[in-house]
């Protein structure tokens, strides 16, 4: 506890950390006047998505962990479910009242705005800008110039653009498309970090079924088709933002698979499920005892203190104050068993 606290303290000395709060206090300043002093109460959907996503995350760490990370992750999957509901909503909804042909025109994507996208685009802008304090907060990145600071703070500057504007609002209500595979993205990390992490399982494979569809569909194609689509239509833009803002929303649409916190692999890769311990523990008792009768010397490590390191073949290392407590509790399965050969002594 002590050492995240001193790694979460030398991450807010960083200039990474100074630079990137700035932005999103003046983000927060800008969104502000544009609806005390402008009368911008259309933008209130904002508010209102930054304070039910930090909500979610006050629920989520008061009941189901404390971890930063996992808390995170549980609720930027709950938002990639609600964006991605809304975007099929909103794109099914446009389709039955306008038809196929009108729906992806020129003038429809960039000057229009269907039903519900303005409200929709708001409040994914409001998640973002949570988003990125709650990593800011926890520390939740890495590098000297984090790819998902970076990733969220343009992607920001583009959502709030637009919504201020009132532009290209349909193209970045299809750039978030991508949720879809995003869902499944953070379902696998969930999953990781709860330990089930069996690739045989059914469940996993089904799991893995989706990420790789949505991946190709939500995410790969249909952002190559909106790409092409701005680029055909290239000439049909006036001059001013709206070209730059949905190039960069599609660019950034795509990458986000890319821009995922670096601690994830990490405890991904730190955690073992229940079955696995158990198989490992029988796995090293039973090199203990050849150990022991081949006149080895190796202690049985405690697969469940984290203090015992673990050295290739059938010996271990254990810190000065891990191998007294270890001694101690060798001589009372000694007592307990009478067998010192299971239990050999170093």
């Amino acid at each position: 506890m002590a050492s995240h606290h001193q790694r979460l303290q030398k991450k807010k000395a960083t200039g990474a950390f100074f630079f990137f709060t700035a932005t999103l206090v003046m983000w927060a300043v800008s969104v502000f006047f544009e609806i005390l002093f402008n009368k911008r109460i259309e933008l209130l959907p904002l508010l209102a998505g930054f304070s039910f996503y930090q909500f979610a995350n006050w629920i989520c760490r008061k009941f189901i962990s404390r971890d930063p990370l996992l808390v995170n992750t549980c609720v930027s999957l709950l938002h990639s479910s609600v964006t991605s509901t809304s975007v099929v909503f909103i794109l099914v909804k446009q389709l039955i009242s306008t038809g196929l042909d009108e729906l992806f025109e020129h003038s429809q994507l960039v000057k229009a705005t269907w039903p519900f996208a303005y409200s929709a685009l708001c409040i994914s802008c409001g998640y973002f800008a949570y988003d990125q304090l709650d990593m800011l907060l926890y520390g939740l990145y890495s590098g000297l110039i984090p790819s998902i600071l970076l990733h969220h703070f343009i992607l920001l500057g583009c959502f709030t653009l637009a919504l201020y504007r009132n532009v290209t609002i349909n193209y970045l209500i299809l750039t978030l498309i991508c949720e879809l595979h995003s869902i499944f993205l953070h379902v696998r990390k969930v999953r990781r970090m709860g330990g089930i992490r069996d690739a045989s399982s059914k469940s996993v494979k089904i799991e893995w079924l989706f990420n790789i569809s949505t991946f190709l569909l939500a995410r790969l194609l249909s952002h190559v088709l909106i790409t092409v689509k701005l680029v055909k239509d290239a000439s049909k833009f006036e001059k001013g933002v709206e070209l730059p803002l949905a190039l960069f929303a599609a660019t950034l649409a795509t990458t986000t698979a890319t821009s995922q916190h670096p601690d994830h692999r990490r405890r991904s890769l730190s955690t073992t499920d229940t079955g696995q311990k158990e198989r490992a523990g029988a796995q090293l008792k039973s090199r203990a005892a050849e150990a022991g009768g081949a006149g080895g010397g190796c202690v049985f490590p405690d697969i469940r203190r984290p203090s015992t390191i673990l050295l290739p073949g059938n010996c271990c290392y254990e810190p000065k104050a891990a191998r007294r407590e270890s001694e101690h509790r060798h001589e009372e399965r000694v007592e307990a068993t009478g067998d010192r050969r299971l239990f050999p002594a170093r």
